[in-house]
């Protein structure tokens, strides 16, 4: 059974898979061999959801790029946080409550755009005019996850 073919995000994903792992977990009465294969499902759909994002002709990335943004992104994806991947860079928006976590993945934070920003090495001082809307221009712009608002 392909328990993620019809998801088409990470949030959909997410959400998929706590459902099936409540019911296959072996804790909970189901069978350890049906859980583990919703592990794989669940991991290989991550692996390929986050290599599509860098799946830009006009860009090379590296083999090694992918994995290392791959990682940091299955780290962050459960944080409630705005995630957008700019060029090479991930930046999470709206996300004060997870500032340690975020420095603790080599995250900085950006007075001007107003994010923390991952770009795989440390912060360089970089003095440009260029605005968010324009890094997005220039480089291209993929929204990988957006923050749920929630009504009380």
């Amino acid at each position: 059974m392909n328990y993620f073919k019809e998801c088409k995000d990470f949030t959909e994903a997410k959400k998929v898979y706590k459902t099936f792992a409540k019911k296959l977990h072996p804790d909970c009465g189901g069978n350890e061999a049906d859980f583990k294969e919703l592990l794989k499902q669940y991991d290989d759909f991550m692996n390929f959801t986050t290599s599509t994002i860098f799946d830009d002709s006009e860009k090379e990335y590296s083999a090694e790029d992918i994995v290392i943004f791959s990682n940091i992104i299955k780290k962050i994806i459960n944080f409630d946080i705005d995630i957008q991947v700019i060029g090479t860079w991930i930046y999470a928006f709206n996300s004060y409550a997870y500032k340690e976590n975020l420095k603790e993945l080599d995250f900085w934070f950006s007075k001007k755009h107003k994010a923390w920003i991952f770009n795989g090495s440390k912060k360089r001082c970089i003095r440009t005019k260029n605005t968010l809307e324009d890094n997005k221009k220039e480089y291209g712009c993929k929204k990988v996850k957006s923050t749920t608002k929630r009504i009380a």
